[in-house]
């Protein structure tokens, strides 16, 4: 009105999900929790990306969903975005995937005016993103949030951009088009973080391998012995590589345990793509390390490492079998270290070491799963 001042309602604030509010990808938990819990349900909703992307997250999200408050959230972004609410700003949540779980994390952060998801029909991500928002803000009527490539449309549409643990080469893109008002930085994984992750610490069981190297007093012997550490080695990466399966499986329950919290892969230090990409990078290294060892070595190693997967996914917990599977996991070490230095491998031998380990943790895994999973692999 004349002679009254008018103040311009605050541009909306335009937040995406996956790697920016939180430091994980929604999709990827819902996937391994599914496969954890059901490997045929996991299969049957893989094939429904042939009705597409966004059909696949609709069917994905229904069976199964990350538990949102337990999710590794950017603490710094969302500290920032509740300021921004308290300043009158409206806060959106824009995010690629399905409308289940995008409302699943905005319930759990009361912070958030309006969900602009996933709806089944349409793969929210990108151009279309970038179109929804523009439709309903009008161009350079938002600021955007975001930390992917994927995101670049958007950011042109934008007026100001914030860039959450983008890359140099992603900023450098954003900022010829868009005024980057903020930047959030993001952890970046040091050596230490791989080291955890893959406990390398846990190696040390791998030294069974030694032992028929000792029984045959032969352990300072050249070759035998630098045999024997080639199969240590391999063991050991099969090992790791396990491990990050195992905490792949079980980021859900880690993240609601006091102390596994803390590990890597649930505190979101070390992202889910990079240990699904380390888990069969780890195997492939094992195998070709073993390439000049004796040939049933390479089948010995193979029999441990599908041992110890079956046990993750579905032998774990069950009474019986799981000591079962732990003590053969021991067993394989010491027959796999026997051959490996080319020595005899006695049924006898491998029987005892077979019912040692098995009456050795055969209580403590009746007891506790979480002792199991602390002794196991």
């Amino acid at each position: 009105m004349e002679g009254q001042e008018q103040t311009a309602s605050p541009v909306p604030l335009v937040v995406d999900l996956d790697g920016t509010l939180v430091t994980s990808d929604l999709m990827l938990e819902s996937l391994l929790i599914l496969a954890k819990r059901n490997l045929r349900r996991l299969f049957a909703v893989i094939l429904s990306l042939l009705d597409g992307r966004a059909h696949f997250k609709q069917r994905l999200a229904r069976e199964a969903l990350p538990d949102a408050h337990t999710l590794p959230y950017n603490r710094a972004l969302v500290d920032y975005v509740r300021a921004e609410k308290n300043r009158g700003r409206r806060i959106i949540l824009a995010t690629g995937a399905d409308a289940a779980a995008a409302q699943a994390v905005a319930d759990e952060l009361g912070l958030f005016d309006e969900i602009v998801a996933g709806d089944g029909v349409t793969n929210l991500s990108g151009a279309a993103k970038r179109d929804r928002l523009v439709a309903a803000f009008g161009l350079h009527g938002f600021d955007y949030a975001g930390n992917s490539r994927a995101d670049v449309p958007v950011f042109g549409a934008a007026r100001h951009a914030v860039l959450v643990g983008a890359a140099p080469r992603l900023a450098d893109a954003v900022a010829r088009t868009t005024d980057v008002t903020r930047v959030f930085a993001v952890e970046t994984p040091d050596l230490n973080v791989y080291l955890h992750a893959l406990r390398i610490h846990h190696w040390t069981k791998n030294l069974l391998v030694f032992l028929p190297l000792i029984a045959a007093h032969q352990l300072y012997y050249g070759v035998p012995f630098a045999y024997a550490v080639i199969a240590f080695l391999a063991f050991s990466l099969c090992a790791s590589s396990i491990y990050l399966v195992n905490d792949l499986l079980d980021l859900a329950d880690d993240r609601a345990h006091p102390s596994k919290r803390k590990r890597m892969l649930a505190s979101g230090r070390l992202p889910l793509t990079q240990a699904l990409a380390l888990a069969p990078l780890l195997v492939v290294a094992a195998f070709v390390l073993a390439l000049p060892l004796p040939h049933p070595f390479g089948e010995t190693l193979a029999l441990y490492y599908a041992l110890m997967l079956g046990y993750c996914l579905r032998l774990r917990g069950l009474v019986v079998v799981d000591a079962l599977a732990v003590a053969a996991g021991y067993g394989l070490r010491v027959v796999g270290g026997a051959i490996a230095a080319g020595l005899a491998v006695s049924p006898w031998e491998t029987m005892f070491c077979f019912l040692f380990f098995f009456f050795s943790f055969f209580p403590f895994l009746c007891f506790s799963n979480q002792i199991c999973s602390l002794i196991s692999l």
